[in-house]
């Protein structure tokens, strides 16, 4: 999912949205995303139309996976592509940054 939360209760969004945001990124957007647009939430659609470029989706996209790794390791995590993941933490792509750090003993 692309967005955590919104306010339209539709799960299926509106033409409109779907057509818009086919006209405005063309293929890059399934580049992007890996999905395409008809796939897309109502909230998730309505939210992505507000960008004027795909360029912009990217930025946005970026700023989100650095603010998801500080956050990460402000609690001691470490995403599983940036440290060898074993265990429960392997299923979430996270790992402890230090042996111990999710209370457990190694």
């Amino acid at each position: 999912m692309l967005v955590n939360a919104g306010r339209n209760p539709a799960l299926v969004p509106g033409e409109k949205f779907v057509r818009l945001i086919k006209e405005r990124f063309d293929d890059e957007f399934t580049k992007v995303f890996g999905i395409e647009p008809d796939a897309l939430t109502a909230n998730e659609a309505e939210y992505l139309v507000g960008f004027k470029s795909i360029d912009a989706i990217r930025n946005r996209l970026a700023a989100a996976e650095q603010e998801i790794d500080r956050r990460l390791r402000s609690k001691g995590i470490t995403r599983a592509s940036e440290a060898t993941a074993s265990g429960a933490h392997a299923d979430k792509g996270v790992t402890p940054s230090e042996p111990g750090a999710d209370g457990t003993a190694r």
